[in-house]
């Protein structure tokens, strides 16, 4: 199969089975039937990052989600007058929920820590799927509002975590608490 990504005029091969399985194995697969699988799988367009090439651009807006099948990603992000690598994603993660739901800026930057695939997937294209198979799109979106979920929770607890007390984290807290917002824990 051909997949042309929306972001890039390049045409690349794509394995079909590579991407069911990666879909299956993702958060995104987890309450799908097989059919669906293959389903969500054929709506995502491949896109390959070079290192250092940008997926997201912080205060850009998106309305794509990824879901990072090869390579590894990092999360960077403007803190006061820093600049920080908040963190890195592997295989399996996804990326850009935020702005795909409110289709707001990023609140961080992503970029390509060395070769990397991604599979994704838009709201437009979404949108076409809530109308062909609305139980795919559902059982997709729920698995998107439980990833941001967990990172809410997370970011939340690790904050309660620093406060003991104080009533103000020190910067270093809330870069921990921001990175576990974002998916990312302590490195």
């Amino acid at each position: 199969m051909l997949l042309t990504s929306r972001e890039t005029t390049e045409v690349r091969p794509v394995d079909a089975g590579d991407k069911q399985l990666a879909v299956r194995l993702s958060a995104l697969g987890a309450h799908l039937r097989a059919g669906e699988v293959a389903t969500v799988a054929a709506l995502f367009a491949t896109r390959r990052l070079e290192p250092g090439e940008a997926l997201i651009t912080e205060g850009q807006p998106t309305r794509t989600v990824f879901l990072l099948t090869e390579g590894t990603l990092a999360v960077k992000a403007r803190v006061g007058e820093l600049d920080s690598e908040l963190g890195r994603l592997r295989p399996g993660a996804l990326v850009g929920e935020i702005g795909f739901l409110d289709g707001q800026p990023a609140t961080a930057s992503v970029v390509a820590a060395d070769d990397a695939t991604v599979q994704a997937l838009d709201r437009d294209t979404f949108g076409a799927l809530e109308r062909s198979h609305p139980r795919v799109a559902m059982q997709l979106m729920h698995a998107i509002t439980r990833t941001l979920a967990g990172r809410i929770r997370t970011a939340t607890d690790r904050l309660e975590a620093l406060r003991g007390g104080d009533e103000r984290p020190d910067s270093r807290g809330f870069i921990e608490a921001f990175r576990s917002l974002l998916g990312m824990g302590l490195s």
